[in-house]
């Protein structure tokens, strides 16, 4: 098994596949409705595993191509230049500038998750008696029980949850009915039991690692919206068409008294919400989707397919990789003296002479003198060496 630049180059492809297949399903009921943390650890396993593990298998068929990709491969995967008394090829550089671009990225993530906590700790004893009481309603009309910290956080401008392992919901000073927050509270909680939050961590340190690829920055967004449409369709999945349409309403009514959310920016994007301001087009598609329902039997048949599709993609990039390919040089080229021949040098051996040199022999005859250098190159290739 061989690790080349035309194996890497085939991981990227394909991990690419699957951040497009995210995208052309986004809209589809039963993908969504399916789609969550099991989803999320099987694509960030394949891609992760395709991108770091792009061996070449013997039976694997190489597809030549010409053209621009020979010139890619002279330019990236084989040409070297001189940076700082040292020769370096693209891809090492490459990799250097990956490798920081993700420490990079992390770190901003790490740092902005730890102020957001600092700056959390300051209001969590701002209690609403009301909404505490209300959440307990729901808490008991759910079978998922999660242990949750609700307070008023007056830097958000809509309603948030937050945190990994001590999980909060945040709500803003503003003057919600029971209803509302009744509402409100319903959807952060069903975040939390749908494991949105860890979802979002996923896809956000898989856009940290392949930071490069434009497409991940598209697979975050989509994400986001995909885990917004199926905690909706979580909560109201026993309701009444008249609980649909208040829910619905009460959603509405929050985005209408939203106000600019600039001064929240440090909030990490793990962070779960209602919904994001300069998103709200697809308000229309998550009540499209609240009111039309897919069944639960179709949903797990799409899902179990989804996951066979995924592992059949995979298993088949194994079987060819693209390569470049350029045409033999005119025969004139290759003979341009009588002196040079061509030989079949199978079945061979070196012979190492008593006094120190060395020669090709074959069928007890020698073909040629060897340096010693020479000798080591064919010692590799294969050849037997025997004494005289």
């Amino acid at each position: 098994m061989n690790v080349s630049f035309f194996s890497l180059f085939m991981a990227t492809i394909f991990s690419t596949v699957f951040i497009l297949a995210v995208h052309a399903l986004r809209k589809n009921k039963f993908f969504l409705q399916g789609f969550g943390v099991l989803t999320v650890l099987l694509l960030y396993t394949l891609c992760t595993g395709r991108m770091l593990f792009p061996i070449e298998l013997p039976f694997a068929m190489p597809i030549r191509l010409q053209a621009v990709y020979n010139q890619f491969y002279q330019a990236v995967g084989q040409a070297e230049y001189r940076l700082v008394g040292h020769e370096w090829s693209i891809l090492e550089f490459a990799r250097g500038i990956w490798i920081l671009g993700t420490v990079g990225c992390l770190s901003f993530f790490l740092i902005q998750y730890g102020v957001s906590l600092f700056r959390l700790r300051r209001f969590e004893n701002n209690r609403n008696l009301q909404a505490e009481k209300i959440l307990k309603e729901v808490q008991e009309e759910v079978s998922c029980k999660k242990r949750i910290h609700l307070f008023i956080y007056p830097r958000v401008e809509i309603p948030k949850g937050i945190g990994i392992i001590h999980k909060s919901i945040l709500l803003p000073s503003k003057d919600y009915t029971k209803q509302e927050l009744y509402y409100i509270l319903f959807h952060e909680y069903m975040h939390f039991c749908n494991h949105d939050q860890i979802v979002k961590l996923l896809i956000h340190i898989f856009r940290c690692v392949f930071w490069w690829n434009p497409l991940v920055y598209l697979l975050e967004v989509d994400v986001e919206d995909i885990l917004e449409i199926k905690c909706d369709l979580a909560v109201t999945k026993h309701f009444c068409k008249r609980k649909k349409t208040q829910y619905m309403h009460v959603l509405k009514q929050v985005l209408k008294d939203a106000d600019d959310e600039g001064k929240s920016w440090m909030m990490p994007s793990i962070v779960t919400q209602l919904f994001k301001r300069r998103r709200a087009v697809t308000m229309v598609e998550r009540f499209y989707m609240v009111m039309n329902q897919p069944k639960d039997q179709a949903v797990k048949m799409f899902r179990i397919g989804f996951f066979i599709l995924c592992i059949a993609v995979v298993l088949a990039s194994y079987t060819f990789i693209l390569q470049p390919y350029y045409d033999s040089p005119p025969t004139e080229d290759i003979y341009t003296h009588s002196s040079v021949y061509e030989t079949n040098l199978s079945g061979g051996y070196i012979l190492h002479h008593k006094d120190g040199g060395y020669s090709f022999i074959k069928e007890n005859e020698m073909i040629f003198d060897m340096k010693y250098e020479t000798v080591q190159v064919f010692l590799k290739a294969g050849y037997d060496i025997r004494e005289e």
